[in-house]
């Protein structure tokens, strides 16, 4: 039983590898507060990483009790295998985010954690032999995925679309914090009755402006803000956010 667990041990770099602290309270079976109360008494190793919603903490996998360092390598890494020892495949699972790689996950096919030095020297080979294919199954994979994300934005996108006026000019409001361009640039050209897209990063603190008929830099200087005619944009702070939400609501026009 020891000679297996060791195996299981040592086929990952344990060292290298980080789990947020959800992760770990499920493999405990307690809550997060008791996994942060370990953390202050500085029983694990850990880091703090900064992320839009805040500030996440990551725990270092060997620093875990052997019991739960294995159980969460079966748990999520279950059927996997080295490959050149550059490509580790993996099967049966949703979700993993390890640190300094990039990552590809799916239902379909078997998902690759390739190092991004490895990833980006196999793509600048196939720009310098003339690769006309320069796209794997899996890239185009995970291009075609990203791509059903983005329509699906777009989609949702316009149907909660806001239309209000202000100074003369009507616009559309979006609130959002993926693929903003792309939504703002295709809403303007699905309505022509609109000057403009006016799209929310409440997560980003910024705003975007988007249009295909007026000089959308004079809004966002209005604003404080600037940029090109059709694309330009704004930092939202409590004031300005204020001011929208009342233009939101109707209450000034």
């Amino acid at each position: 039983m020891t000679n297996n667990n060791d195996n299981i041990l040592n086929n990952i770099d344990r060292g290298q590898t980080w789990i947020d602290v959800e992760t770990v309270a499920k493999l405990k079976g307690i809550t997060k507060r008791g996994v942060r109360l370990s953390l202050n008494q500085n029983k694990y190793e850990y880091k703090v990483e900064n992320t839009r919603g805040g500030k996440t903490y990551k725990i270092k996998l060997s620093t875990l009790e052997e019991e739960y360092q294995i159980k969460y390598i079966q748990e999520y890494y279950d059927d996997f295998k080295h490959i050149d020892n550059e490509v580790i495949e993996l099967n049966n699972f949703d979700v993993l985010y390890i640190e300094d790689f990039v990552i590809f996950v799916n239902d379909v096919i078997p998902g690759f954690i390739v190092g991004i030095d490895t990833y980006i020297s196999k793509m600048v080979d196939k720009l310098r032999n003339n690769n006309k294919d320069i796209f794997d199954e899996t890239d185009k994979y995970l291009i075609e995925l990203n791509t059903q994300e983005e329509n699906k934005l777009i989609e949702l996108s316009d149907k909660s679309l806001i239309i209000r006026e202000k100074d003369g000019l009507k616009f559309g409001i979006v609130f959002g914090n993926k693929f903003l361009s792309i939504i703002g640039n295709t809403l303007c050209n699905r309505h022509p009755e609109l000057d403009y897209m006016l799209l929310i990063d409440p997560l980003e603190k910024k705003v975007s402006l988007r249009s295909v008929r007026i000089d959308v830099s004079k809004v966002a200087e209005s604003y404080g803000g600037g940029g090109h005619k059709y694309a330009a944009g704004f930092s939202l702070n409590e004031e300005i956010f204020k001011s929208l939400l009342k233009i939101i609501i109707n209450s000034d026009k």
